[in-house]
């Protein structure tokens, strides 16, 4: 909480950690659309700017842990998201940090979100800005902004984000 920390997340010995879970994920069973943030305060933040909108109410926030997406097996994120759209999962959206590196890496995610059958889709914030630095009103242009990736639209973002 005090931005000096090396790491931001601390799990106790013998917890598993990241790549294990979707912070917040229990919420999501039976949840038409999701928005992938990065951290429990990113998470936090989204939730509280899509309840301010009675459309977004139905959209629930999960968390990453980081601006990757684990993949391989049931126990990874992906095999979280292959539950959850077997339970009515259709769109996932991809809300990490306004900064090239974490789009590039959201772009990676979704395309392997795409692989299993969801639409994905990704939300563009203010440069170097997290979900939980800006408005709640920017959270919620940016969500409404967000574009579909398709194989066409992930090679302009990534090509985007190299300059």
């Amino acid at each position: 909480t005090t931005g000096t920390a090396d790491k931001k997340y601390l799990f106790p010995p013998g917890f598993a950690s990241t790549g294990t879970y979707l912070f917040n994920g229990h919420n999501a069973l039976g949840a038409e659309h999701i928005v992938i943030g990065e951290g429990a305060f990113d998470v936090i933040a989204i939730k509280l700017a899509l309840d301010a909108d009675p459309n977004l109410r139905e959209v629930v926030p999960v968390g990453s842990f980081g601006k990757h997406l684990s993949v391989g097996g049931d126990t990874s994120q992906l095999g979280m998201l292959m539950r959850l759209k077997a339970k009515g999962l259709k769109i996932v959206t991809f809300m990490w940090d306004g900064e090239k590196r974490a789009t590039r890496d959201a772009v990676m995610a979704a395309l392997e979100v795409r692989k299993i059958g969801l639409l994905a889709r990704i939300a563009f914030l203010p440069k170097d800005k997290d979900p939980n630095e800006v408005a709640p009103s920017v959270v919620r242009e940016c969500f409404y902004k967000a574009e579909a990736l398709t194989p066409a639209s992930a090679a302009r973002i990534k090509l985007k984000c190299m300059g």
